[in-house]
């Protein structure tokens, strides 16, 4: 947990000062693990923020840093809260590859993908993820940095 709090919020927190006494942007990962299970929605409110884990509240807790931050900012300060992002070259990531890079190989291997079966209510099979390819990342990237104006989580 404290490597994952360095890192997350730390850090961050650090790198969004440094910007702040600059005046230079900062566009940055959050993700959609602030959510939690994502019973109250996916919005960015915090009736809908309820991480399950150290990764989604290290993440929240630097989400809550920017929005203190924002009424007084310098400069431009995004907080995008990514979805299962995917796309070419993750094997060097391992285990922490995505979803569908996991998916794609175990289909190669086996001719099969193993899914969760029946789980909080949800039968086998009727459960939904979302995905987002890192070309369409970094294209609203591109686009919120070349805009400059907007700021928020």
């Amino acid at each position: 947990g404290r490597y994952m709090l360095d890192n997350n919020y730390r850090d961050s927190r650090m790198l969004l000062e440094a910007s702040q006494m600059r005046g230079t942007r900062l566009l940055y990962a959050s993700s959609a693990a602030t959510y939690g299970d994502g019973a109250h929605g996916f919005h960015e409110a915090p009736e809908c923020e309820a991480p399950l884990n150290v990764y989604g509240y290290s993440k929240l807790l630097f989400d809550q840093v920017v929005r203190r931050v924002l009424p007084g900012a310098r400069s431009q300060v995004i907080g995008f809260r990514y979805f299962n992002v995917y796309g070419a070259r993750e094997q060097h990531k391992g285990r922490m590859a995505s979803v569908a890079f996991h998916h794609f190989n175990q289909f190669r291997e086996h001719g099969k993908v193993k899914l969760f079966g029946a789980y909080n209510g949800y039968h086998a099979g009727m459960q939904e993820r979302d995905f987002v390819w890192v070309r369409d990342v970094v294209a609203v990237n591109l686009w919120a940095f070349e805009r400059g104006a907007v700021s928020g989580v």
